[in-house]
Parts: C-alpha cells; structure tokens; sequence
C-alpha cells in the first residue's frame, strides 16, 4: 500500500459516490494551519483529498500495523440563507431540487467511507475519526465556503516492520 494509491482511491471513490459532487473532487496539500491548496478552476460544491499521516505500530512479530489518515474537506458556497451554507436547502417543484449545505456533505462522505475498504488488498479497517465543526475559509483575494471536514482513519497490516 502506498500513499499514492490510497488518495487515488480515496478520491475516486468520492467522484462515484457523491452525486452532488461528481467529478469535482481532487487530491490536494495541507498546511500546518490546516488551510489547503485549492484549483483555480473549482466551483463549489467540490471536495478537496488530503494526507493525513502515516504512522507505524509495530507489533509483537515481524508485523506492524500502518495507520494512515487522510482528511476530505467539503466546500459550498450556499448563501440562500443562514442555514443553507450548513444544512442545505429543498427548492419546491417538479422535482424539488436539494443543495447539501457542508454539514450533509461530511454525512454523506462519511456514510461512503466508513467501512469502505476501497478495493485495497490488506485494509484492516476504515473509520471514520473525526467530523469536525463546520467553519470558513477565505483566501487573500475573494474565495469564500463554508467547509466541513471528514477525518478517516484506514490501518492496514505491513509485513516489513
């Protein structure tokens, strides 16, 4: 298992599994404040794939376990309301149509990915870790979304510890 194909994965299971979404989804880097390199070009709703980590925890034989995490960051610019950009919105029809706000979007990804060993020979688990509040992000210049972010947490077995 590499980091390489883990994110890969990680990332093509979102364009598949999140409608909303689609093919707007992309692995990308994260700072030490947490602030992460974004496409010029991505139009929200988008999820951003970043490394988490890799630790080694060696086991009583010639085994260890690795813990990988990786940290997927839903952004929406949903500014119908207050609680769109959070919770979404319905707009009524034939048929209604429904936006996610951040915080149905961190449900979703981590209904997709729990449990979701993603094809990877050797996945022991796949938990979701941690959903953190929804909050902003902005840049210097005029990007603005509300983001929600989904901490996993894969640990798969190495057999050269």
């Amino acid at each position: 298992m590499t980091k390489v194909a883990l994110l890969t994965a990680v990332r093509d299971a979102l364009r598949s599994g999140i409608a909303e979404t689609g093919t707007r989804a992309w692995c990308t880097v994260q700072d030490a404040q947490g602030d992460q390199f974004i496409p010029v070009t991505a139009q929200p709703p988008f999820l951003t794939v970043a490394d988490g980590g890799w630790e080694l925890a060696p086991l009583a034989s010639e085994m260890a376990n690795v813990v990988a995490r990786v940290r997927i960051r839903a952004h929406v610019q949903n500014f119908r309301d207050f609680e769109a950009p959070v919770i979404g919105h319905t707009v009524p029809g034939t048929p209604p149509v429904t936006a996610s706000g951040a915080a149905g979007l961190q449900d979703a990804i981590a209904d997709l990915l729990q449990d979701n060993a993603l094809g990877i020979a050797g996945m022991e688990s796949a938990l979701v870790e941690s959903l953190p509040a929804v909050g902003s992000v902005q840049d210097d210049k005029d990007f603005f979304a509300i983001v929600g972010d989904v901490v996993m947490r894969y640990t798969f077995e190495r057999s050269d510890a």
